[in-house]
């Protein structure tokens, strides 16, 4: 059994671990340096490293002798986080890149020769974006000026005669189908990285955005 000093010498030097511990708040891009008092001569400092070191954001743990540094302050034993933070805006003014026709079917009808296929119909179409880099959405909508969480109301309405004859060919069926219509504009992406209250700004690339401006009317023929 262990007697009542070797006890109160555990507690002792458990606290003083844990009293070295810290609870560190990091992020990805932050580095976390922790400096603590300890005499190199006495192995058992190793102990309050193991313990800071539980916590996984601490990347560096300094020991700092006394006696090989007498006039230590106690700015040089609290702990030390460097911060950097980066975010990607999109900046500069808009610039028109053509203009395009989506993917997204939004009506279709389809017939037999003679029979007049007719689309009529009223559709909310969202607006895109794309980038390649985590931009914020709303630096994006200022620069481009319209909205990219909110559709455009759009009314669909076309019509077109199935021939019997295409190419030359017997007409069997034709499709007539509905897709938006885009206009593309571009825009530049800036990086944005704090270090220490610094804030430095650098050109990443380029992203784009489209708004609908219409729709796009196509038809498809089977044959005979």
């Amino acid at each position: 059994m262990k007697s009542k000093e070797s006890i109160l010498i555990s507690a002792c030097s458990m606290a003083l671990v844990l009293s070295n511990a810290a609870t560190v708040y990091a992020t990805d891009d932050s580095r976390t340096v922790v400096n603590i008092r300890a005499d190199l001569s006495n192995p058992n400092y190793s102990q309050k490293v193991e313990k800071i070191f539980e916590n996984p954001d601490v990347l560096t743990v300094n020991v700092i002798d006394t006696s090989l540094q007498s006039d230590i302050s106690k700015k040089d034993l609290v702990m030390e986080t460097s911060r950097t933070t980066t975010r990607y805006e999109a900046t500069g003014k808009r610039k028109a890149a053509g203009h395009y026709t989506g993917s997204k079917v939004l009506a279709q009808a389809k017939g037999g020769p003679g029979v007049t296929l007719q689309i009529s119909h009223s559709k909310s179409v969202s607006n895109t974006y794309s980038c390649s880099f985590p931009v914020n959405v709303g630096t994006v909508e200022s620069v481009v000026g319209f909205s990219l969480t909110k559709g455009e109301n759009i009314s669909i309405s076309g019509s077109a005669t199935v021939p019997s004859m295409h190419n030359n060919k017997k007409v069997k069926s034709m499709i007539l189908t509905a897709y938006p219509y885009y206009q593309k504009y571009t825009y530049s992406v800036t990086r944005i990285t704090s270090i220490r209250g610094l804030t430095y700004r650098q050109k990443a690339g380029t992203g784009s955005a489209s708004r609908v401006k219409g729709c796009s009317f196509k038809r498809t023929y089977t044959y005979k």
